[in-house]
Formats: C-alpha cells, sequence, structure tokens
C-alpha cells in the first residue's frame, strides 16, 4: 500500500455556522494485491473517507491519528474481508 495523500481531522471554524464543525479525515492511497506465487492479481486507487468520525477512533484513544487510522481499520476490513481487531 502507498498513501499519496492525507488530510487529518481538523475543527473547522464557520462564522456563519456560529461554531466549529470538524473535518472528517480523507486519504488517498493506491495498492497492489498479490498472490503467493508473486503474482499481481488486483492494483488499485481508493479514497477513504468517513463522514461520521466522531463513532470511530475508540481504540486509538490518546493517539493524535486515532481517526485516520480508524479509516485504516474499516477499510481493510470492508476491502479484504478481514475482521475489524
Amino acid at each position: 500500500m502507498h498513501i499519496t495523500d492525507v488530510r487529518r481531522t481538523a475543527p473547522l471554524a464557520t462564522a456563519d455556522a456560529g461554531g466549529a464543525q470538524t473535518v472528517p479525515p480523507r486519504i488517498a492511497l493506491s495498492f497492489k494485491r498479490i498472490s503467493s506465487k508473486g503474482k499481481t492479481m488486483q492494483t488499485a486507487t481508493r479514497t477513504l473517507q468517513d463522514n461520521a468520525l466522531e463513532l470511530k477512533g475508540e481504540r486509538y484513544v490518546g493517539d493524535p491519528l486515532r481517526y485516520e487510522k480508524a479509516l485504516v481499520d474499516a477499510w481493510v476490513a470492508k476491502e479484504f474481508g478481514v475482521a475489524r481487531l
């Protein structure tokens, strides 16, 4: 996996909204699936984003990258059929 861009979770102050909103994390990546015999099975790119980030990240409490890590965890589980840890 090659991560090509990361937009971290951040508060966004908006004058018209009367307060801060949270910008969800976004990660752009490319990956290659390779068989046990070394044959390329799939090459693809993905852009990961989760607008419900407040509900995620409990596993990494206190980690400044907790939402980004939770986003990657969820993608791996969905893309590769791996149970979430």
